[in-house]
C-alpha cells in the first residue's frame, strides 16, 4: 500500500469541512457513486450525500467543495484502475484506525452503489454481481476493530473491493 499521504490530505479535508467522525464512509460513498455513473461535483451527489450521511440537511459549502474536487481526483484514479484507489491508510497507522476505515469505506460503498444515476436510491438490486458485492460489503462493515489485524488479510479485502469498484465503474461506463 501507498504512503499515508494521500490518506492524511483526505482527512484533513474532511476535518477542514467539520467532519471526524465515520470519515471514511464520504470517501466511499464517492467511489460507489462514480462507479455506478454519477458525475463528479454534480447536484446529483450532493443530493444523496446529504440525504445519505447528513439526515437530509444541506450541505455546508466547503463539504460540497471536498466532494467536488475529491470526487474529481477519485474519477481520474477510476479511469487509470490506480492500485490504492482507495487512498487507504497504511501499517504507520494503527490496527483499530484502519480497521474503523475498512468499515467505514465499506459503509459508504454500500451507500453509493445502492443509487442509481436515473432513479436515485434504489429499493432493490436485482440479482448479480452488484448485489453480491454489496452484501460483502455489509459483512466487512461489522469487522470487529479492536480485533488483530492480519496485513494480508486486509490487502485481500482491499484488492476485491478495488476490483470490484473498478469492475462496476467499466459497467456503467460502457
Amino acid at each position: 500500500m501507498a504512503d499515508n499521504e494521500r490518506y492524511h490530505q483526505i482527512r484533513a479535508a474532511l476535518h477542514a469541512a467539520g467532519i471526524s467522525e465515520c470519515e471514511y464512509e464520504w470517501p466511499g460513498l464517492l467511489a460507489g457513486l462514480l462507479s455506478r455513473g454519477f458525475v463528479p461535483g454534480s447536484r446529483e451527489i450532493s443530493k444523496l450525500a446529504a440525504d445519505l450521511l447528513n439526515g437530509g440537511e444541506t450541505l455546508p459549502g466547503s463539504v460540497v467543495a471536498f466532494l467536488a474536487s475529491e470526487g474529481l481526483e477519485l474519477k481520474e484514479r477510476l479511469d487509470h484502475a490506480a492500485d490504492d484507489l482507495f487512498s487507504f491508510p497504511d501499517a504507520k497507522e494503527s490496527s483499530a484506525q484502519r480497521l474503523q476505515a475498512l468499515s467505514d469505506l465499506a459503509h459508504g460503498l454500500t451507500l453509493g452503489l445502492t443509487a442509481d444515476p436515473q432513479k436515485g436510491l434504489a429499493d432493490r438490486l436485482p440479482p448479480g454481481p452488484l448485489l453480491d458485492f454489496v452484501q460483502s460489503l455489509s459483512d466487512i462493515t461489522r469487522v470487529d476493530t479492536e480485533a488483530d489485524l492480519d496485513e494480508e488479510d486486509l490487502k485481500s479485502v482491499l484488492d476485491y473491493m478495488r476490483q470490484q469498484v473498478l469492475d462496476e465503474y467499466k459497467r456503467s461506463k460502457a
